[in-house]
């Protein structure tokens, strides 16, 4: 991984923006909550990126009705995310298995997704290459939120 030194609010509204098409196409809200300025952060933008994309991606692809929201702030020396939904949820006891590799939920409502049951994996991965930490919360029909804690100060990725 690289560490550089950028923006997150603008890479993070880069990502929410490439997902608008995708949720117009299901009548979904897609929204934005980030401070108006600028939160630097030194990190690697390739490894953030794809986090945000599979967490935004499932949340779309998991939500039929309502929205999805990114909300990003700083606090202290952390970068919070939160991807939020209004989708079908994960029974309480899945959500210590989510992160495992190849679990796929089998609902009714996602029988019809297709994906290997990584993406979630390989997100856990990359948010702890770049020393961050990753939570979830749930209900069933009530949505899901999943938070992204990165530290904005340039300790470098972790070693693999």
């Amino acid at each position: 991984t690289t560490t550089e030194e950028f923006d997150a609010v603008e890479l993070i509204q880069s990502v929410i923006d490439a997902f608008g098409p995708q949720a117009a196409a299901k009548t979904l809200r897609l929204a934005s909550d980030m401070p108006p300025e600028p939160i630097r952060i030194s990190t690697d933008p390739r490894a953030l990126r794809e986090v945000l994309t599979n967490l935004i991606d499932n949340a779309v692809k998991f939500t039929a009705r309502g929205g999805v929201g990114v909300h990003a702030e700083r606090s202290r020396d952390l970068l919070e995310i939160r991807v939020i939904d209004t989708g079908v949820g994960i029974p309480q006891d899945a959500l210590t298995s989510i992160f495992d590799p190849f679990v796929r939920l089998r609902t009714a409502e996602t029988s019809g997704q297709v994906g290997s049951g990584l993406g979630l994996t390989i997100t856990r991965r990359l948010v702890q290459l770049l020393r961050g930490t990753i939570a979830v919360s749930s209900n069933v029909g009530g949505g899901t939120t999943f938070t992204v804690r990165l530290p904005v100060g340039d300790r470098g990725p972790a070693r693999p």
